[in-house]
């Protein structure tokens, strides 16, 4: 064999092992049943996280109130949440030796 004919043939076992290697981890992920939104860090919520809105039936009027109180917690800690982002976007540029 020439050596133009070792380089092709190199070349063309190098691309089925990396594209056997890719289908692999394709397989393995889709066993494992994680999807791309979870692959790439996607937001998980709980459902019983505290401060969660439990009285999804209940009408009455402790339950309003309790739930309103819930959303207002809620707003105040996303209203703190919006003004530390404010305040990191106004951030003073340090200077550098």
């Amino acid at each position: 064999m020439s050596k133009k004919t070792k380089i092709i043939t190199l070349v063309a076992i190098l691309v089925v092992i990396v594209l056997l290697g890719w289908t692999y981890t394709q397989t393995m992920k889709d066993k494992a049943g994680v999807s791309e939104e979870a692959a790439m860090g996607a937001v998980y919520r709980a459902s019983d996280e505290p401060g969660d809105i439990k009285s999804k039936t209940d009408a009455s009027d402790r339950a309003m109130v309790e739930d309103s109180a819930t959303i207002d917690a809620q707003l105040k800690s996303l209203s703190g949440d919006s003004a530390r982002a404010d305040q990191s976007m106004n951030d003073k540029p340090i200077a550098q030796e």
